[in-house]
Formats: structure tokens, sequence, C-alpha cells
């Protein structure tokens, strides 16, 4: 197991973000609020969540702009997932599923997938040609892989609360609820064996999303974060992520905090990747050399079995 002083990572992010706010960013999520505003009219008797992207960077890091958002993230149960699909259709959206410029339905390889999938398929609004608005639709907080105790998201999305963005109006969760999601969220893209082949999470930028949010949550919400940890037994996904966090930032509070979550399974982790125990894997370099790694997937590669490429290259030809 790596430990916490050797050749420690530490990023002073108390005055300096390591995201910083982008003009671009704004001008491209400007008009995504503005092409999504006629679908967030008809969400509102719907529960649900606009989760990450321009969300997140104002709860964590104060105003819009600090996050390149390739897409819009709506949570919502699963059982509404047919009703806000009408609605983005009615709406001038389209499934994201294409052959070259020819638009295709979904193939039975591909709904076998969504159904055991934290996602349905993405939408698509295109304007003057261009694939220019995207949308995932998240019907569970977990990967379809996780075989833990399941949340009700009827009831995770009971307290949300309105928030205005570019003069939109939407909702959202609570600072500890998206807390949860965005390290669940983070915690997948560091284990899923795909996201590999797409790029490298492991950045001070994705550890960063955790650490500016961890500094926003309250005492009481900490008290809450430990009631949902033990609640749903998830001790080990939340002491990898916020064990590694408090390693790159340095913080000895959060070090703490992350303690609450240690277990001897949950340190073993910390040097393996993978969302099942049939795909887990130990990683052949340590944690500093996975940060910001060139080519994270040439390190694996030659680990992976034939389900697991098979499984690979179903997941990259849609998301």
């Amino acid at each position: 197991m790596e430990k916490m002083g050797v050749k420690c990572l530490k990023y002073n992010i108390e005055n300096n973000n390591l995201h910083k706010k982008q003009k671009a960013n704004v001008i491209r999520n400007l008009m995504m609020y503005h092409y999504c505003d006629p679908v967030f009219e008809k969400l509102q008797n719907i529960p649900y969540a606009v989760i990450k992207g321009e969300v997140l960077s104002i709860i964590a890091y104060g105003e819009v702009g600090f996050r390149a958002c390739g897409d819009l993230d709506i949570l919502i149960p699963r059982s509404y997932a047919e009703i806000v699909k009408k609605i983005l259709i009615e709406n001038g959206f389209e499934k994201d599923l294409h052959d070259g410029e020819k638009q295709r339905d979904v193939t039975r390889k591909e709904k076998i997938m969504f159904m055991n999938s934290h996602q349905t398929e993405p939408y698509v609004k295109i304007i003057d040609g261009k694939r220019l608005v995207h949308i995932d639709i998240n019907v569970d907080i977990f990967w379809g892989e996780y075989r833990g105790k399941r949340i009700d998201l009827n009831s995770f999305l009971s307290d949300t609360h309105v928030m205005e963005i570019y003069k939109k109006h939407v909702k959202i969760l609570s600072n500890i609820k998206h807390f949860i999601v965005l390290c669940l969220h983070h915690y997948k893209e560091m284990n899923a064996i795909y996201h590999f082949a797409i790029k490298n999470a492991f950045n001070e930028k994705m550890f960063e999303d955790i650490y500016k949010l961890y500094l926003k949550l309250t005492v009481d919400d900490l008290e809450k974060l430990d009631e949902f940890v033990f609640t749903y037994q998830l001790e080990e996904i939340f002491y990898y992520m916020l064990y590694y966090t408090s390693l790159v930032f340095s913080d000895s509070n959060l070090k703490l905090q992350a303690s609450h979550y240690e277990t001897k399974e949950g340190i073993d982790h910390l040097d393996y990747y993978g969302l099942t125990n049939k795909e887990r894997k130990r990683w052949s370099i340590p944690f500093v050399e996975r940060m910001n790694h060139p080519n994270i997937f040439e390190i694996i590669k030659k680990d992976l079995s034939i389900d697991d490429i098979n499984k690979m290259n179903l997941a990259l030809s849609i998301f």
C-alpha cells in the first residue's frame, strides 16, 4: 500500500485554482443552457437534478465558466426515463447514435447494456448541421456493474432546490449530495477500464473538484456523509477517493475524514483498478506515476482479458 509521505504530491489551491475561468467555457455553456431551457420548463414537475458541469463550477469554484462541459448531465429516477426522452424529442433532440452522418437506432447489444447501465442512450440537438448540445440522462448514481445496496432516487431527489444559471432555473442537489455523486462519478472514471482508453482520470483537476467541494461542506454535511457511507456500505469507495485527494492536497483534515472509512479491504484497494471483482487488477505503477501519465491505457492493456476488451469496445462505440 502506498504511503502518504513517499514522493508526496502537494498543490496549493487556497489562492490559486487549478481550474481557471475560461471565456470559451462560458460561451459554450451559455449556449447549452439556452437550448435546454424549454426542457427545464417541462421538467418542473419531475424529480430531477442537473449535476456536475456548471452547477459544480458555481458551488465548488464560486461562479460559472470554471469547468468545460461537453454535455449536460441530468439525474432522474429510472421510472421517469421514457417521459424525459419524450420531452427531449419534442424539443428537437434526438438519440446521439450515428453511423457516420446517418442516425441509427440502438442495437440489441446496446439495449442490453443500457438496461444494466447508470445511463440511457445519450441525446443531442443538431443545429445547422452541427451536433452542438449533448444531454446525458443518468438514472442511477452507481454504475451498472455495482452490486451493493442501491439508492432510491425518488428519495435522493426529494430535497432539490432551484438555482439560476444563465438566467435559467434548474433543480440541483444539496452540496453534500452533490459531493456524494461527484465522488462516485470520479471513482468510476478512475476504475472503469474503458475510461482509460479515452483519458487519464488521474490528474489534479479531477481531485480538485472533490477537494473544492469538500471545503464547502459543513460539520452537519460531514455527519450526513458518514451516515450515507455506513448505511450503504461504501467505506471502500469513499476511503479511496478521500485518501487520494488528501494525498494530492496534503490536507490532514481530509485525511482524518478518510480514516473514518478505513478498512483492510479499502487499504488494499488503493493499489487496484476495476469496477468488479472479476475485472479488478493490480496497478503496475504507483499512484504518483499514474498522475498525469500521458498514456495510461498503455500501462493496463497487456493485462486485459478478452471480456474486458469486448466490454470496453461496446462502451467506446457509444460514449
